[in-house]
């Protein structure tokens, strides 16, 4: 946290200015704009890559796009506004506040019910590949990227609760104008706050389908636009689908719904069995032995995640220390892994070396590492479609 808070600062700080003196420890540190920019280009770049996807898959090519709004106290970043304009040939503008604008944006995503733009395609039944009596495994995670494939297990969406505004009572009159005016105010707000409810209430299960053909599509590996179909295929995966989906059915509150929503990623995550993905292990870039220490460890942090997710998925589910008796392929390469860890801390611990010298040794352990990771990932899904896992 403290090295992103440092980056945020950065960025904020080299709106206006060329140089900046940050203090690590006891010991100041000057950093120029041509420094700080270096080390955010390569997560710039990929935003940049994601930005193209995102507009690929909706049938558009940048330069079509009527205007491009930078949210984020990190759009301030000058660096961030040039690389866009060179790939949209035009100057994307901020709008507001681009720090408050991620909130407000967030709190609307799922207070609307936009119509649908596409209709999704229904791909037939499907059942999720598991062992007899074990759990069912969900189909998401096992398909190949694209644009209707959930890899990830859906959040838990935002549901919007009413907010009646209350009235006031007329003042100045006699008290008992005044009771008949609170009367019939009392009566006009229980009207609206009726009509408020029910209509949050509508909402809020239009936002509980769009989350459920979601869950469909992790489970299924598709789903279907009749939300009536989406539950059918669900339940014939598993027997607690029905009791969890009538809860929803007879809400009566907004509360309850998410809590029906709560509820079913909690079973999805107890009762299916989730391959992990595989995760973005990216080359280090540090200026301090600090900086270097906390991505070494959030990147080792994500190897091990992957492991615990991949010990989890075994049916039964095994120890992360068993990974190599249950599958004798995943042996080598655990213990590749494991000298690539020993390695990556004596390079961490070697401070005397220069720190560029430590960051091309540290990058090149990193790839070893992805690649390991890949060849794991190879290895389950291999067993995974000959039946053997």
């Amino acid at each position: 946290m403290a090295e992103w808070s440092l980056a945020i600062d950065f960025g904020t700080c080299y709106t206006d200015t060329t140089t900046w003196q940050v203090i690590v420890g006891d010991l100041p540190l000057s950093v120029t704009r041509t420094e700080f920019e270096a080390a955010i280009m390569e997560d710039l770049r990929a935003t940049i890559t994601a930005f193209e996807e995102v507009v690929t898959r909706a049938g558009l090519s940048p330069g079509e796009l009527a205007a491009v709004y930078l949210t984020g106290g990190s759009s301030r970043i000058p660096l961030v506004g040039d690389l866009l304009s060179q790939l949209l040939g035009c100057t994307p503008d901020l709008a507001g506040d681009p720090k408050a604008v991620v909130t407000l944006g967030a709190l609307r995503a799922w207070a609307t019910d936009p119509s649908e733009t596409e209709e999704e395609k229904y791909a037939g039944p499907t059942r999720a590949v598991g062992r007899p009596g074990g759990r069912p495994m969900a189909q998401g995670p096992l398909l190949p990227p694209g644009p209707q494939v959930v890899s990830v297990i859906p959040k838990v969406p935002y549901f919007s609760e009413p907010n009646p505004e209350a009235r006031g009572v007329a003042v100045g009159k006699s008290p008992v104008a005044q009771l008949a005016s609170l009367a019939i105010t009392g009566a006009m707000d229980m009207a609206t706050k009726d009509r408020q409810m029910q209509q949050a209430l509508h909402t809020a299960r239009g936002v509980f389908d769009r989350f459920l053909s979601q869950m469909a599509l992790f489970c299924l590996g598709s789903t279907d636009p009749d939300p009536d179909t989406v539950r059918e295929r669900l339940e014939e995966q598993h027997e607690m689908w029905e009791p969890l989906l009538e809860r929803q059915e007879d809400a009566l509150a907004v509360s309850h719904i998410r809590s029906v929503a709560e509820d079913v990623v909690a079973f999805v995550r107890e009762h299916y069995r989730i391959l992990p993905q595989v995760p973005v292990i990216k080359p280090v870039n540090a200026w301090t032995n600090l900086w270097i220490s906390s991505k070494m460890k959030s990147r080792w942090a994500a190897y091990s995640t992957y492991l615990e997710g991949l010990a989890a998925f075994f049916e039964p589910p095994v120890e992360v220390d068993g990974l190599g008796q249950a599958m004798l392929g995943l042996r080598g390469p655990i213990a590749q892994a494991n000298d690539i860890h020993i390695r990556i801390t004596a390079i961490v611990g070697l401070r005397s070396t220069p720190m560029s010298t430590r960051v091309e040794q540290l990058s090149a352990q990193l790839e070893q590492l992805r690649e390991i990771l890949q060849g794991i990932d190879k290895q389950v899904r291999k067993a995974v479609a000959e039946g053997e896992l």
